[in-house]
């Protein structure tokens, strides 16, 4: 599944935004892949997750905060 330039700032924004209130401690980094581009969201540096973009991008980046958060 393609999804276009507007489409990613439309899901990226919100996730930005649940990172910035979750605290200064994650991070989103992208990176490019044989299979499309993938995002690593990381906590003090450590991975806690690796997203794939797709329609559900921004609720899988708050479900991996509040697991992170759950769990710690």
């Amino acid at each position: 599944e393609t999804i276009d330039r507007q489409t990613q700032i439309e899901l990226l924004t919100p996730a930005f935004d649940a990172i910035t209130l979750a605290g200064a401690d994650y991070d989103l980094k992208a990176q490019d892949s044989a299979t499309g581009k993938r995002y690593t969201l990381l906590k003090n540096k450590e991975v806690i997750e690796i997203l794939v973009m797709d329609n559900s991008f921004t609720d899988q980046v708050v479900d991996a905060i509040n697991k992170d958060q759950e769990e710690g």
